[in-house]
């Protein structure tokens, strides 16, 4: 199991310190995943020159928002893919980010808020219905370009395993509708699913699709999932402290698929480690 970055960088601020920590607490390396809910934890990613790791550590997972980037996306892909070989990271994780109509991002957020303030929206919520009347035809000419991205990162990259996450955000690209329909259109490029515990349960809670109707439809092609708990939409928090059911997430998640513990910052080592031990527990590892 891996360790998500946020929680070590608030405690030391090198990459080798932040790999020994992870070590010291029982996991095999750290993932690199991107704060949606916050935007605070934007990657900076060093260059292999800079980066000596503890042996037997790893850093097993990035999560890169290259899928929604500007125009100049493909140089971003290519420098960093190139930084990951540098110090050997596996896994390259990708957001399609949300719809580009910029009232939709707005209207979005504010479901979200009614979410942090304890609120589970219902099918019949009137501001829930009307955001949900999307622009098809605009929504079509962004999945096209999210393909050809797809498609631009594969080839700066053979052999890495590459997957797609969902946003909390009701505003996300890939709702689990066009998550099939990008899955299947990529199936040529070897592009997996990543399951986002906290997020899934947010967009349920938000008037979305249910967090298990993911595991479900996707649990043959996941190459990963992000381990927290979600309480009025905030994850971070220890596994059995919120919303999520643990015992499904179990059954679903392939045995081989890499798992990355997420806890806020403000745990201590104690309760990392106690999460890690429960996760253990149902041979989540």
């Amino acid at each position: 199991m891996l360790l998500a970055s946020s929680w070590s960088r608030r405690r030391q601020s090198s990459w080798p310190a932040q790999l020994e920590l992870a070590g010291n607490l029982g996991f095999r390396g750290l993932a690199l995943l991107e704060d949606e809910a916050s935007g605070s934890d934007r990657l900076e990613i060093p260059g292999p020159s800079r980066l000596q790791k503890p042996q037997g550590s790893e850093i097993g997972v990035l999560d890169a928002n290259l899928l929604s980037a500007p125009d100049g996306a493909p140089a971003a892909a290519e420098s960093l893919i190139q930084a990951l070989r540098g110090f050997t990271c596996s896994h390259l994780l990708l957001s399609a980010g949300v719809d580009s109509e910029a009232t939709r991002a707005a209207r979005a957020q504010a479901l979200l808020d009614r979410v942090y303030q304890g609120e589970s929206l219902e099918p019949q919520d009137e501001a829930l219905q009307e955001f949900q009347q999307q622009d098809l035809a605009s929504q079509e000419q962004q999945l096209e370009d999210l393909l050809r991205r797809i498609a631009s990162i594969r080839k700066l990259a053979p052999g890495l395993s590459i997957s797609l996450r969902v946003l909390a955000s009701p505003a996300g690209l890939l709702t689990l509708h066009t998550m099939e329909m990008v899955l299947e259109e990529a199936k040529r490029y070897e592009i997996g699913y990543w399951h986002d515990v906290g997020a899934t349960a947010t967009r349920q809670l938000a008037g979305g699709e249910e967090a298990a109707a993911w595991l479900d439809r996707f649990a043959s092609c996941c190459l990963g999932a992000t381990l927290e708990d979600c309480h009025q939409g905030l994850g971070g928090q220890p596994p059995g402290t919120g919303v999520v059911d643990w015992q499904l997430l179990a059954e679903y998640l392939p045995s081989a698929a890499v798992k990355a513990l997420r806890l806020a910052p403000s745990y201590p080592g104690m309760v990392v480690e106690e999460a890690r031990s429960s996760l253990h527990a149902l041979n989540l590892r």
